[in-house]
């Protein structure tokens, strides 16, 4: 068995002076000057964190590297919520149950908050039977721009339901909900379409309107813009936000059109619903072609078919559609 070799006993000194001393001094500092570079090399890595340490792709635990053109690489982009860009709606959250909508922080107040709301469309009345029934009116449609700092941190939101679809002959749907952004805002929502028994045609239900709900075949009220003076003119008030009528079925005329409200829905024989710009369209009659259009809320459904969310009227028996709220901030840039 080998022995090991004892370490020594005595310590390493300097040479005092000819070639061996100029030989350690020189490899003297060398190693001084490593040991000063490793040093300076381990704090700048404890500095740059575990990024530093990670490989660049697209795997679990890569860092992402944008590519020549600016683009970032093909990734899951689900989570990337929340994030704001000066000068462009990039927050925008949607809510189609009712709940609270919750500031997010680091707004400095000067932002500006957009929400579009939209109320439930009415139910589809019954007539003497499965096969025939009126078109319930579609929700109104309000819009507001505010400060940040105009709102709470918290807003309880309520989403107005649709308005179910009468189940009996000869009953009326039931009226959309209204949807409220708390105290700042309200859309009302559309009339549900009326009963008819044998041989009565039914009533199509109002649009709702930008003041209140659709009443039977009422759509609902308006907000007028303020007379001006052009010159020597004088511009009368000018509505937008009136509900769409519902449809009178013995009448033989379509159901009202709006541009801000709710179309009105089609009567059980005769008339086709309406349609709208910004609120939802009105259900349809038995034998119709298709519910009233809608270009940014939802359409209305076809008899026996549920209106489109948002605000979207039920066809004749069946429900309508409940409404929603967008929320969208834009940062000044600065």
């Amino acid at each position: 068995m080998t022995t090991p070799i004892p370490p020594p006993t005595e310590k390493v000194v300097a040479p005092h002076g000819g070639l061996n001393q100029t030989w350690y001094l020189f490899f003297k500092d060398i190693i001084a000057r490593v040991d000063a570079f490793i040093d300076q090399v381990a704090g700048d890595f404890a500095g740059l964190g575990t990024a530093a340490r990670e490989d660049v792709g697209t795997e679990v635990g890569n860092v992402v590297q944008i590519d020549e053109d600016g683009g970032l690489p093909a990734i899951d982009g689900s989570k990337l919520t929340g994030i704001i860009i000066p000068g462009y709606a990039s927050y925008t959250e949607v809510l189609d149950a009712s709940g609270t909508w919750e500031k997010p922080p680091g707004l400095t107040g000067d932002e500006i908050i957009i929400v579009d709301l939209w109320g439930g469309g009415g139910g589809g009345g019954r007539g003497n039977g499965a096969s025939v029934g009126s078109g319930g009116g579609g929700g109104g449609y309000v819009t507001r721009s505010f400060n940040a700092s105009e709102l709470t941190d918290s807003v309880a939101v309520t989403i107005g339901a649709g308005g179910a679809g009468a189940t009996s002959n000869a009953n009326a749907g039931a009226d959309g909900e209204n949807s409220t952004f708390g105290a700042y805002l309200t859309a009302y929502g559309g009339a549900g379409g009326a009963g008819s028994a044998s041989g009565t045609p039914g009533n199509g239900g109002g649009g709702g309107g930008a003041t209140s709900k659709g009443s039977g075949t009422q759509g609902g009220g308006p907000i007028f813009l303020k007379e001006a003076i052009v010159g020597e003119f004088s511009l009368l008030p000018i509505d937008y936000a009136y509900g769409g009528n519902g449809a009178h079925g013995t009448i033989g005329l379509p159901a009202g059109a709006a541009i801000y409200g709710g179309g009105g829905g089609a009567g059980s024989i005769y008339d086709p619903a309406g349609s709208s710009v910004y609120g939802g369209g009105g259900g349809d009659r038995s034998s119709g072609t298709g519910g009233g259009i809608s270009v940014h809320g939802g359409n209305g459904g076809a008899f026996g078919v549920a209106g489109v969310q948002p605000g979207g009227g039920g066809g004749g028996c069946a429900n309508g559609a409940a409404g929603r709220c967008i929320v969208r901030i834009v940062l000044i840039p600065t």
